[in-house]
C-alpha cells in the first residue's frame, strides 16, 4: 500500500489535464511486519502504541489493524499457527492464560520466537526477550545479532522469569533455572552447543 506525502503524487495520473509534465512526489511506504501465535492458546498481543490484537484459538479481534492473515499448518501433533501482517512496532507484549503457547514476532527483520509451557507474558523488543510465568519450560529462538543462515536457541526451565539479551555480547545469562543454548546453521541444521 502506498501513502503519498501530498496530493501532488496523484498529479501523474492526470492523463488529459494540465499536470501531465509534472513529476509525482515520492511516496512513503509504511513499514510492516508479521506476528504469529499458535492457535492452541488464547492470547492478547499489544504493540508499542498500545494497539491490541486478541486471538481466541485463531479468531482475531481488537484495534490493531491487520493488513493480511495466514494460517500455517505445521503437521500432525503440532498446533496450527496464525500469522498477522501488522504495522511495524518497536516492541510487542504477549499475554496468555493457556497452559502451552507459542509467540513469534519480527522486529527490524529479525525473528524472535518463544514457545513452551507455564508462560504468562512475553515482551519482545530489539535484541531483548523477557518471559514471566510459573514453572516455565521454554524454548527461545532468534536470528538477532547472528550471522546469515544462523539462529540461536535457548531452552530450559525457570521458576518465574527469564530475561535474555540478544545483542551478541553475552550468549548466555546466569539464571536460577536450568538453561542451555546452541547456535544452529539453517543450511544443514548442524548445531554448536554454547553451554
Amino acid at each position: 500500500m502506498n501513502y503519498y506525502s501530498s496530493y501532488y503524487g496523484l498529479l501523474s495520473f492526470d492523463i488529459d489535464g494540465a499536470n501531465n509534465g509534472r513529476a509525482a512526489s515520492p511516496s512513503k511506504q509504511e513499514s510492516t511486519t508479521w506476528i504469529y501465535a499458535d492457535t492452541n492458546a488464547d492470547c492478547t498481543i499489544t504493540n508499542a502504541d498500545g494497539e491490541v490484537l486478541r486471538s481466541e484459538y485463531g479468531i482475531s479481534s481488537g484495534d490493531m489493524e491487520i493488513l493480511d492473515t495466514k494460517m500455517i499448518v505445521l503437521g500432525e501433533g503440532m498446533p496450527a499457527r496464525m500469522a498477522w501482517k501488522v504495522r511495524a512496532s518497536e516492541s510487542f507484549h504477549f499475554e496468555t492464560e493457556s497452559d502451552e503457547c507459542g509467540f513469534y514476532a519480527e522486529i527490524d527483520e529479525e525473528l524472535y520466537a518463544v514457545t513452551g509451557t507455564g508462560i504468562s507474558t512475553v515482551d519482545v523488543s530489539k535484541n531483548k526477550i523477557n518471559v514471566t510465568g510459573f514453572d516455565i519450560n521454554y524454548r527461545v529462538t532468534s536470528t538477532a545479532s547472528m550471522e546469515d543462515h544462523h539462529y540461536i536457541c535457548y531452552y530450559g526451565n525457570e521458576p518465574e522469569s527469564l530475561e535474555l539479551s540478544l545483542d551478541g555480547t553475552a550468549p548466555l545469562m546466569i539464571t536460577e533455572g536450568n538453561q542451555h543454548a546452541e547456535i544452529v546453521d539453517v543450511r544443514d541444521l548442524s548445531s554448536r552447543q554454547v553451554s
